[in-house]
């Protein structure tokens, strides 16, 4: 029974970690810096300003498209923070984008703590199909 508890609460942590980022991307599809910055850490606040977010957006619709899916590769837990790898899927590109997000507890609230858009190749994923 204790096992099941435990499960229950793991899988509803990752359910609201899996709306937040979903939010996310809606605020990076939506050039929305207002609601993209509400969630970020202070430290994040600091170096990725809204001028930096314009260039990220821009950079990611130039070079992939528009985000359409995501699939949870792994998640790594520590007891500072939480990663989540996703496979991404944009409108340009037929090869997977990898979207690493860093979750850190800051004064209690959840917060971006980092946050990464790279190709699977790149990221070290040379199988054309590492989720088989």
């Amino acid at each position: 029974m204790l096992l099941a508890s435990a499960l229950w609460y793991v899988c509803s942590i990752i359910t609201a970690f899996h709306i937040f980022i979903i939010a996310m991307m809606q605020s990076i599809y939506d050039e929305n810096y207002d609601s993209f910055q509400s969630n970020l850490s202070a430290k994040m606040k600091e170096v990725f300003p809204e001028s930096s977010f314009k260039k990220m957006v821009s950079g990611l619709k130039d070079t992939v498209g528009i985000y359409k899916t995501k699939e949870v590769m792994n998640i790594e837990l520590s007891t500072e923070y939480m990663v989540i790898n996703y496979k991404g899927m944009f409108s340009q590109k037929t090869d997977p984008i990898l979207i690493r997000v860093v979750l850190i507890n800051e004064n209690g609230k959840t917060c971006i703590g980092g946050l990464w858009f790279n190709p699977m190749k790149l990221a070290g994923h040379t199988d054309p199909n590492p989720f088989k």
